[in-house]
């Protein structure tokens, strides 16, 4: 007896239909694509509950014709290609024929049609045409998606809450506002405008209107010769904790490819802190017939013909406009140690009078090591803020001396373990202790990272922040952490927003409060490469006494290590 069956239609619908159509987003973007295609310069998307009750796409486009309308709920029927060589020429977002198909085997839709002559109405549920009829409606496509997954209720149960899949919606639709700054797009979600982007002329005008957290200078717009690629990049002074502020477009469409990705980061790596990513778009124009982009239903991902010679033209590209934004006047770091020469002259310019403060060691005095402790420095107090403080090397390391040893501390990695430590303290009581601002800030921000902030909105305010969003573009900072004492600004917050996601979303709320609060102290403490005075490296080695603290920082890093005096003679072939 034969085990292998066919399956019938409906089920081979619902198949296809997962390939392409995985939540709410995926359905945006597809009609999104349909909408470019048809030639719109008018885009509205319209959502309830996240676009898992409705979704409402609206364009003044070319509009489909009454004869054509059954056919465009078919699968792989499409007004785009009529063969496969037509792939190597094809410039659409769309030409695999799936999307209407995928869209409607698994939802309730309506779609309303008018190519100018006529104006027709087709209802469809589970790809089955209830009705089609006249009607009236002004030239373009309005397609109304209802009820997503009603039919297939185990992806339905996968679906997130409604902020988590509106924030998901929010990031595909700004991945097209940004490429087609000519187009006017408009986002409605629960009967109100969430964002509003009208045609501009330029594309770093409409670049800035998106992430309105950047000022006239900080995107920098750069061009070869033939135009072939453009990239909007952000300044040296401007930066971010990951990639997710890279956008990469090949003939306008967007994609994610890891290469094109690791060629901006390496361009940026020399300008960057370690492990900081730039903000920026890139544009690569290229013959259809040298990319591959039929590659996955979804069609983010492509494949070069040639990927040898497209990764090298556009590495050298990239490094001859990042190395314009370099600031002027600097020099290469050289790794060299600020450690003091003249034993009448202390470091900092400091008297030798200056209470508490050894410039050298004395030689009747005992300075403590931990390893004199069996290893365990924390059970004596004191012990960081009694070793004598020689320099700093780098203005990134202090270097200390003990009890025949030489011991650094990473000034960043030291801080942030006790701010965090001083967080997650606080947040304990449910609630964070909140260090109220005399002037609130008022922050611009784009509306990716707004939705963000309302996601975690609970979050945040129980590590101390009180945050109000106002309209659709800004927040107000009233109040933030106490434990914040170095200072905080505005690029710091975007920093810590920037870094929340949905993965960190599927942790449990007390690890959820950890990620955030280790966010929060690695952008809030005192950076690498500033130099602290030695009243502020004072200050720092006393809160390490005082703190729970633990030898790395929370993100793993080692706060500090010891070199004795036995390493030394052995390096140096002394013993």
């Amino acid at each position: 007896m034969s085990i292998i069956r066919r399956l019938d239609n409906e089920t081979v619908s619902k198949i296809s239909a997962g390939e392409v159509i995985l939540r709410p987003s995926n359905v945006v973007k597809e009609l999104i694509e349909n909408s470019i295609d048809a030639g719109s310069t008018f885009i509205e998307i319209e959502l309830k509950s996240g676009g898992k009750e409705m979704i409402r796409v609206s364009d003044n486009g070319c509009g489909i014709s009454k004869e054509d309308l059954p056919l465009a709920i078919e699968r792989y029927t499409t007004s785009k290609i009529s063969k496969i060589d037509d792939l190597d020429k094809t410039v659409s977002l769309g030409f695999r024929g799936e999307a209407l198909a995928s869209i409607a085997a698994v939802s309730r839709m309506t779609i309303v049609s008018s190519n100018g002559e006529s104006a027709n109405l087709m209802e469809v549920e589970d790809s089955k045409i209830q009705s089609l009829k006249a009607t009236a409606a002004p030239k373009g496509t309005t397609i109304m998606v209802r009820d997503l997954f009603y039919n297939l209720p185990v992806r339905k149960k996968f679906l997130k809450t409604d902020k988590t899949e509106l924030a998901s919606i929010i990031d595909v639709f700004l991945r097209y506002v940004i490429a087609f700054n000519q187009i006017h797009f408009k986002l409605i979600s629960s009967n109100r405008v969430i964002q509003e982007y009208f045609p501009q002329q330029n594309q770093l005008t409409r670049i800035l209107s998106v992430f309105i957290e950047y000022k006239e200078g900080d995107i920098v717009e750069f061009k070869d010769a033939d135009n072939h690629l453009r990239l909007f990049g952000s300044n040296f002074n401007i930066f971010r904790s990951d990639y997710r502020s890279i956008y990469t477009y090949v003939n306008n469409r967007f994609v994610n490819d890891r290469l094109l990705r690791r060629t901006i980061t390496d361009a940026y790596s020399n300008i960057l802190p370690p492990q900081k990513y730039p903000s920026c778009v890139l544009f690569l124009d290229i013959d259809p017939r040298e990319v591959d982009i039929n590659i996955h239903p979804q069609k983010t991902e492509i494949r070069f013909k040639d990927p040898n010679r497209v990764f090298s033209q556009v590495s050298h590209l990239l490094k001859q406009f990042v190395s314009r934004l370099s600031p002027k006047g600097t020099s290469p770091t050289n790794e060299s140690i600020a450690i003091e020469q003249d034993r009448r002259e202390p470091i900092y310019g400091l008297s030798e009078s200056t209470p508490g403060y050894n410039a050298y060691s004395n030689p009747g005095h005992h300075t403590p090591s931990f390893l004199d402790k069996g290893g365990d420095i924390f059970e004596s107090a004191g012990f960081f803020s009694s070793l004598n403080i020689l320099g700093s090397l780098e203005d990134r390391f202090i270097v200390l001396s003990g009890h025949h040893s030489l011991i650094l501390i990473d000034q960043h990695a030291a801080q942030e373990r006790i701010l965090y430590n001083d967080i997650i303290k606080n947040s304990k009581s449910g609630k964070g202790i909140t260090q109220r601002l005399l002037i609130p800030m008022n922050i611009d921000i784009n509306p990716l990272l707004l939705k963000r902030i309302e996601l975690f909105s609970s979050k945040l305010e129980r590590l101390g922040f009180d945050i109000e969003i106002f309209g659709n573009n800004s927040v107000i900072i009233k109040g933030i952490p106490v434990s914040l004492t170095y200072g905080f600004s505005e690029k710091e917050f975007i920093d810590i927003i920037s870094n929340l996601d949905e993965d960190i979303g599927k942790l449990e709320e007390d690890d959820i409060i950890k990620e955030i609060a280790a966010t929060t102290a690695c952008h809030a403490s005192v950076r690498g490469h500033r130099r602290l005075n030695e009243m502020e490296i004072r200050r720092l080695l006393l809160d390490m006494d005082k703190a729970d603290f633990s030898t790395a920082c929370p993100h793993g890093r080692p706060v500090f290590f010891e070199i004795t005096i036995d390493e030394i003679e052995k390096r140096l072939d002394r013993k």
